[in-house]
């Protein structure tokens, strides 16, 4: 059963994030058991990058990010949530920042990193948003400095 796609329980992309509010124990649960799976086999310490994609939409990429990303936070890990659906970006409504001074803007050096990082109202949770609108997102995806920011930021 697709817990997702039932259209009378979709949530709204801002009241997706289901930690903090009454009812989805089940789902709440999913998302714990997801977070102690990926804490499990981090047990070396390394710090992880976790890629969520699909080229399918409609299958809860933003509420599975947003979910786990508060879970780990809730659990004391620090997190970094980065945005690069360059498409379509929602996590910012998500996490219910506005979408401005993001990663585009920072690669192609309109912004600081300094800018880039922003606060959520969840514990240990930082976003990097998409920010400004781009055409060719390989250029960015490919780039020295976009390996260079991830290399920095474990």
């Amino acid at each position: 059963m697709n817990l997702f796609n039932n259209k009378t329980e979709v949530l709204e992309r801002q009241d997706a994030i289901i930690f903090g509010t009454e009812g989805n124990e089940a789902l709440k649960e999913a998302y714990i058991r997801l977070k102690d799976n990926i804490l499990y086999y981090g047990i070396d310490g390394n710090k992880k990058v976790i890629q969520i994609e699909s080229s399918i939409g409609d299958e809860a990429k933003t509420t599975t990010i947003a979910n786990v990303a508060v879970a780990l936070g809730l659990s004391g890990k620090k997190v970094c949530v980065i945005d690069l659906d360059f498409r379509k970006a929602r996590l910012h409504r998500t996490f219910r920042i506005e979408n401005i001074n993001g990663i585009t803007d920072y690669m192609v050096g309109r912004i600081s990193k300094e800018e880039l990082y922003k606060k959520t109202s969840y514990e240990n949770v930082t976003l990097v948003n998409r920010g400004s609108e781009i055409q060719n997102s390989s250029i960015i995806l490919t780039s020295d400095k976009i390996k260079k920011f991830f290399q920095e930021l474990r």
